[in-house]
């Protein structure tokens, strides 16, 4: 039927305007930006409007105007909510979007929008996540340069550390080991336990996806149950490496006053950290990978463009979308944000600033994992940690609960 809709919009409605309606949490001079790039904004085919809402009520004002039919015919999501809104997104078919062209043109970890059926969306931005560091407290251990591997960052905690004499921490070498005053807390575990070889969640063949955390794939230990004990270990005040506990302020913020070595932030955050501290001698790198493991992974968010299922204009919000998505806006949207792009063929192109390449390739490794309700996912990794840290659980235990609990929320029941 996708099939046959795309071909009646090619043939009908002669050269009439259409109109198209774009949602979005971008500014509206950002969009006109992108538009002015790609020269959409001449383009006589389409009448683009664009409405910019807030990422707190977009959820809300999606439904009430799905419901009362005044709906965007595109709009821009997170990959965070794509399980979400699945069910309220048009899935362009392979015979329009191929497989194949899907995989040359994007980086593997937008996969995730791949369906049976067809393409979810199209990919525009990656927001890694990746390794801020005090290049002062490096320089001053003599350290020239910050950690590629996690075993290295063992070393770092009895290194840069350092204790009153009431054994207070009064600097830490890493934030890792509790939940609550650890900032992207979720996004740090989820890529150690796929970096250790567990996706977390993959798709069924029913469409949903399945839980998969307490598998152990044909490995020699539970690579879920070995990211969580790395890195609930740091808060251990008897390991020689301890370097955090849950009363010390917030990781972002013990960063920003000089205190804390490597602050693990996504890259959308690097001006929020140069703006509130300028002095602060900092720069990023790749986020530490596994050595026993053969790929190199981060999390990664990717904002895609999305047709919405109820748009009177599919065809014409096809194209729009194949437009918004192409090298040429996905470039000049990339400059606009300063974050990678999901591109694969810009990708390759190395960038002119020094944090850009490494957002970059940053980017090239970024996964996600899907689950229907993000933030019950996000109580879950709580539940998870602090109950290791507060000694309720073993690790084998609380993993095995967070599958049980993961399990609850996913579409798949």
């Amino acid at each position: 039927m996708g099939v046959l809709v795309f071909a009646l919009g090619k043939t009908g409605g002669g050269s009439a305007t259409v109109p198209l309606l774009v949602w979005g949490t971008m500014p509206r001079s950002e969009f006109a930006e992108v538009l002015s790039a790609t020269a959409l904004d001449k383009n006589e085919s389409f009448q683009i409007s664009y409405v910019q809402k807030n990422k707190e009520n977009f959820d809300i004002q999606f439904l009430e105007a799905l419901a009362s039919g005044a709906g965007p015919d595109l709009f821009f999501l997170s990959s965070d909510s794509l399980l979400k809104y699945e069910d309220r997104v048009f899935t362009v078919p392979f015979a329009n979007f191929s497989e194949r062209e899907f995989k040359d043109s994007f980086i593997e970890g937008a996969e995730a929008l791949i369906t049976e059926g067809g393409i979810l969306g199209f990919p525009v931005l990656v927001d890694p996540l990746v390794m801020y560091w005090n290049r002062d407290i490096f320089n001053s251990a003599g350290l020239v340069s910050p950690p590629g591997f996690w075993d290295e960052v063992y070393d770092l905690g009895s290194t840069l550390t350092r204790k009153d004499n009431s054994s207070e921490l009064t600097r830490s070498a890493v934030a890792l080991g509790e939940y609550g005053n650890i900032n992207n807390s979720f996004e740090i575990l989820s890529a150690l336990i796929m970096q250790a070889g567990n996706p977390i969640t993959r798709r069924i063949a029913s469409g949903g996806v399945e839980v998969v955390l307490n598998q152990k794939f044909n490995l020699p230990t539970n690579p879920a149950e070995q990211a969580l004990s790395f890195y609930t270990e740091f808060s251990n005040s008897e390991k020689i490496f301890y370097s955090w506990n849950r009363s010390l302020p917030r990781s972002k913020d013990w960063f920003l006053a000089g205190d804390l070595a490597i602050y693990f932030g996504l890259a959308s955050e690097l001006f929020e950290l140069q703006d509130k501290n300028p002095n602060l001698n900092f720069d990023v790198a790749i986020l530490p990978q596994a050595k026993e493991v053969g790929g190199s992974a981060t999390y990664g968010r990717i904002e895609s463009i999305m047709i919405s299922k109820q748009s009177r204009n599919v065809p014409s919000a096809f194209l729009l979308a194949r437009a918004l998505s192409g090298n040429v806006a996905v470039s000049a949207l990339s400059k606009i944000k300063s974050l990678p792009p999901a591109r694969r063929d810009l990708l390759g192109i190395t960038p002119d600033r020094g944090y850009m390449e490494v957002f970059f390739n940053s980017a090239i490794i970024s996964k996600l994992w899907l689950i229907e309700d993000a933030f019950g996912a996000r109580l879950v990794f709580k539940d998870m940690i602090e109950s290791i840290t507060g000694g309720r659980a073993r690790t084998s235990e609380a993993v095995t609960r967070a599958q049980v609990e993961l399990s609850s929320l996913s579409n798949s029941n």
